[in-house]
């Protein structure tokens, strides 16, 4: 992951992908190494999207 150059994607895929395995914001913040505030924002970024589908 660090590797990566376009971490986005990857980050965003990854995050509902654990969220729906029932894990915390923190602890997938942790994981990917951000700050949590920014994993809950991005998921509801995520699940609005879903939603307008």
């Amino acid at each position: 992951m660090k590797t990566k150059r376009d971490k986005k994607e990857y980050k965003r895929a990854s995050t509902f992908k654990q969220k729906m395995e029932g894990m915390s914001c923190r602890t997938i913040a942790k994981n990917l190494g951000v700050h949590y505030s920014n994993v809950f924002i991005g998921l509801i970024i995520t699940e609005n999207i879903i939603l307008m589908a």
